[in-house]
């Protein structure tokens, strides 16, 4: 994990890349609306700070530990 700061408040998406990045598992966002490219991009650059692959989907948004 790259420039994480512990003392810092967390968002809920950090959080989520945080528990994927330490515990391995996958976690699926669910959307209500549309998914757009800006809130893709947005999620895309924290789940990259956490390196953890990002993937968009029907049904919303799925964070994984990238594969080595």
């Amino acid at each position: 994990m790259k420039n994480l700061q512990p003392h810092k408040t967390m968002t809920i998406l950090e959080t989520y890349c945080k528990a994927v990045a330490t515990e391995g598992k996958e976690i699926t966002i669910d959307l209500r609306d549309k998914l757009t490219e800006s809130l893709f991009d947005k999620v895309k650059a924290v789940a990259n700070r956490y390196d953890i692959a990002c993937h968009a989907s029907t049904c919303g948004i799925l964070l994984k530990p990238k594969v080595q």
